[in-house]
């Protein structure tokens, strides 16, 4: 079991993500997460619309979604195996701006959400409960392994919420 981090585990920010979840075991809330997020893409989606002229399409959305995990992902691993190197943050934006997800099939980009999902889930099973708990720096912040898997089923989360209010899916 991945037990809820404390909240000194994690930057502020990253409450809005975990107050999300509301299973205890941050498994349970991956696959949660990864489920609600799959049973969405499997709708009939304008994978172009935006709910306004700055912001990203459907399509960029699930691409962020993607590389967010898999920065999250790789931050966990870090720290679980012993990583004191503080990590760097990484910029949404500029990472939205170079990722040609255009050139992507959407069958591709869910195929690929799914496998990640799988491979994430996965990566924290492996982890033994000093790995969970043990806390490194990331973006010039504290992070804990338990928290970072917490955020990545959050911010599956907020973004299925985002679809829903703001895109009208």
């Amino acid at each position: 079991m991945i037990s809820r981090p404390d909240t000194n585990e994690y930057a502020p920010y990253y409450q809005t993500y975990i107050s999300k979840t509301t299973q205890e075991d941050g498994l349970e809330a991956l696959r949660f997460s990864h489920q609600a997020m799959l049973d969405f893409l499997d709708q009939n989606l304008n994978l172009e619309y935006r709910y306004a002229p700055e912001k990203w399409t459907v399509r960029q959305v699930l691409m962020h979604i993607i590389d967010t995990e898999r920065i999250f992902g790789y931050r966990a691993l870090r720290i679980a195996r012993g990583d004191s190197t503080p990590l760097p943050g990484f910029d949404q934006d500029v990472f939205a701006e170079n990722s040609k997800e255009s050139s992507l099939s959407w069958e591709f980009l869910c195929m690929d959400f799914e496998q990640l999902a799988r491979s994430t889930e996965l990566l924290f099973e492996s982890f033994e409960e000093d790995d969970l708990i043990r806390i490194g720096s990331a973006n010039e912040n504290r992070l804990s392994v338990r928290a970072a898997a917490f955020i990545i089923a959050g911010h599956n989360l907020h973004h299925l919420d985002v679809f829903h209010q703001k895109y009208m899916l």
